[in-house]
């Protein structure tokens, strides 16, 4: 049985060692404290260490049967991330073979201070597709948790290491091996067995942080590009409001003054007064214990007959402004900026989960972003069912936008779609057809019917610069033709 006491560290001491040689054959600038505890450990982008201290009888706890009651043949061999603090190699050395002689089957991440590490891992590692395993309880985006002491963590460790191991094994060698992070992504969502269900986080500027330990603004970036193939499907998580000089999510929503912009606000009572019609702050009527309308000077002395009070206002403590209801505006918390509450650009955030298409993908190796854009199975399905009908003159456009992700985090979505709008109404205008148009995340599509002989050849560069002319800013829209016959062939 696995207890906890059954995997305490042996407080026994160990027998004393000639470690000279060690030490001799550290490299310069090598500390010994850290050579004496890690040497024998793996690390991910750390140079090659130098020889591997003598096992010392005592030290450390046997955890091999602990695993293999868990349905593990041996204790898992494991990389180790540091971020920006050792993590205790002595320990870990007990629990998972860091020896680097076994092939990987997971990677062990010391805490939240690590996980820039972890994601370069993913883009740039061949160990991409390895479970990353929590040693903190503070990464609730890694695969799995750990810790010592807790039996239940160890059972959960093994049955994540099965799970991955299982579900690889049923994948191509072309997924496996991808570089790209579109195929690495949707990969890990399948041997994961799990959904790229964003969680809220404070600590970040964008307010929130997907699983998986993948570098953040590309995931989402790639999660969208998957979803407009139908590899994944978005359900909306929550929505942010942007600022306007850095793009920060981490702002103060506040009522202000509409003039200057002031938090410095107060509920104040009207009174009005009936003879002169005067209305006005209920301060300004009072003179000590008596109410004396500031207009006319009469005294005001019964309520209900001279006089009633009409309501509330905002006053300003700053400018004395007087407003029936206060402004709502955002002070960024990053870079202290100000953005108007209509003047904020919305973004929307989705959680993403595989598709019964994206696993038949992954299973055939067919996930790249080398595939061709005009693949059938990467159209939107309104295209697809209305090339059945495709005839002569018929005309497909793929519209894409190079500046996209620059001015999603310049403007959002909201101030991009926006923009996107624009554009596609000045191109309408000089189209001569009729036209079925299918928006999705990376490009709007239109299938043109009975199109003019002529009407390929005025679609130019120039044509789609003089379109994005009244922007704030250039799309870099580039136009791709298709084939709708052909197309309508290949389906």
């Amino acid at each position: 049985m696995l207890t906890n006491a059954g995997v305490g560290t042996d407080t026994t001491a160990p027998p004393a060692r000639d470690l000279a040689p060690v030490r001799e054959a550290a490299p310069a600038g090598f500390g010994w404290n850290e050579l004496e505890t890690a040497s024998p450990d793996i690390v991910l982008g750390r140079p090659p260490r130098p020889p591997a201290l003598p096992a010392i009888e005592g030290v450390f706890f046997k955890a091999d049967a602990a695993w293999q009651e868990l349905g593990l043949a041996d204790r898992p061999a494991a990389l180790v991330l540091r971020g920006t603090e050792p993590p205790p190699v002595r320990m870990l050395r007990g629990c998972f073979d860091l020896s680097g002689r076994r092939p990987a089957e997971a990677i062990l991440l010391p805490g939240p201070e690590a996980l820039e590490e972890a994601a370069e891992a993913r883009l740039a590692s061949a160990h991409a597709l390895l479970p990353v395993i929590d040693l903190s309880g503070r990464c609730p985006e890694a695969d799995a948790s750990f810790a010592v002491g807790d039996r239940a963590s160890w059972a959960a460790v093994a049955g994540t290491l099965a799970g991955f191991a299982e579900r690889r094994r049923s994948l191509p060698p072309r997924v496996l091996q991808a570089a790209d992070l579109d195929t690495r992504l949707l990969a890990w969502t399948f041997i994961a067995d799990r959904a790229l269900q964003p969680r809220h986080d404070p600590g970040s500027r964008a307010c929130v942080r997907y699983p998986g330990c993948f570098p953040q603004l590309e995931t989402r970036l790639a999660a969208e590009r998957l979803a407009g193939r139908g590899l994944l499907r978005r359900h909306f998580f929550d929505r942010f409001h942007a600022c306007g000089d850095c793009g920060s999510f981490r702002l103060n929503v506040r009522e202000e003054c509409g003039s200057c912009r002031s938090p410095r606000l107060e509920s104040v009572e009207l009174i009005h007064h009936f003879r002169c019609a005067h209305q006005a702050p209920a301060s300004h009527f009072a003179r000590g214990t008596k109410l004396v309308c500031p207009k006319c000077s009469a005294q005001l002395r019964h309520y209900g007959s001279d006089h009633t009070r009409s309501g509330t206002v905002q006053n300003c403590l700053a400018c004395g402004m007087l407003s029936p209801e206060p402004s709502i505006g955002f002070a960024c918390l990053d870079c202290g900026g100000h953005t108007e509450g209509a003047a904020a650009a919305r973004q929307d955030i989705f959680g993403y989960a595989l598709t019964a298409d994206g696993e038949a993908a992954l299973r055939q190796g067919t996930v790249g972003t080398e595939a061709a854009a005009a693949e059938p199975g990467r159209l939107p399905a309104e295209i697809r069912a209305a090339l059945a009908g495709a005839g002569p003159g018929t005309v497909l456009l793929a519209l894409r936008y190079a500046a996209r992700e620059k001015l999603l985090r310049r403007r959002g979505q909201h101030g991009f779609d926006a923009m996107r709008r624009l554009f596609l109404a000045n191109l309408a205008s000089t189209l001569e057809a009729d036209s079925l148009h299918v928006a999705t995340p990376e490009a709007d599509w239109l299938l043109l019917q009975d199109a003019a002989p002529g009407l390929l050849a005025a679609l130019t560069p120039r044509l789609l610069r003089g379109c994005e002319a009244p922007l704030a800013e250039p799309l870099e829209a580039s136009l791709q033709t298709h084939d709708p016959l052909l197309l309508r062939a290949m389906a």
